[in-house]
């Protein structure tokens, strides 16, 4: 099975994490406290994708992240929040369309993706998620495992790729694939 980077079964402590965009922004503030509603508008977050906000809690602690996002949604909206957030765990506050939830996922998996091929013993702590409920798992691990793999090809450099190397790649694929 693939282990994904930074999301996690469960965890015990997790930042709640809210997922606006520009035309729900004002629903979701309605059921907000005026503090944090004084805070988003404050900091004029406006939902927009690329757009994140750490709220304030009690003491001066975060108390929850919202994050902006298109409208449709395409998962690479939520690809760069492993990086940006503050390390810790973070869990969806509402139950998402499993679609979303997958869409989630994968971006926040694919954002922390890194070439690792002469870095082996790097850390790359980043942000972690709690998988979303409804999530595709399977899906979201085929993707990833796609995605990477391509990745990890075209920043190899030519040196170290030749025919040879290509050739094993492709008989990998092959082999996992169940193919002949």
């Amino acid at each position: 099975m693939i282990k994904l980077p930074n999301l996690v079964s469960k965890a015990q402590k997790a930042m709640p994490l809210h997922l606006v965009d520009e035309g729900s922004l004002a629903d979701w503030l309605k059921s907000q406290s005026t503090s944090d509603r004084t805070w988003v508008e404050y900091n004029e977050f406006e939902g927009k994708a690329g757009q994140r906000l750490v709220v304030p809690g009690k003491g001066g602690s975060p108390s929850m992240v919202v994050c902006g996002m298109s409208s449709p949604s395409v998962f690479w909206d939520f690809a760069w929040l492993p990086t940006s957030l503050p390390q810790g765990n973070y869990r969806l506050e509402k139950s998402l369309d499993s679609d979303l939830g997958t869409e989630v996922a994968l971006g926040w998996a694919l954002g922390g993706y890194r070439y690792a091929r002469y870095n082996k013993g790097r850390d790359n702590s980043y942000a972690r998620l709690v998988w979303p409920l409804g999530a595709d798992r399977r899906h979201v691990r085929r993707t990833y495992s796609a995605i990477t793999l391509a990745r990890d090809l075209i920043n190899t450099p030519a040196a170290d790729f030749g025919p040879a190397e290509l050739a094993a790649a492709v008989k990998g694929v092959a082999k996992a694939a169940g193919a002949r």
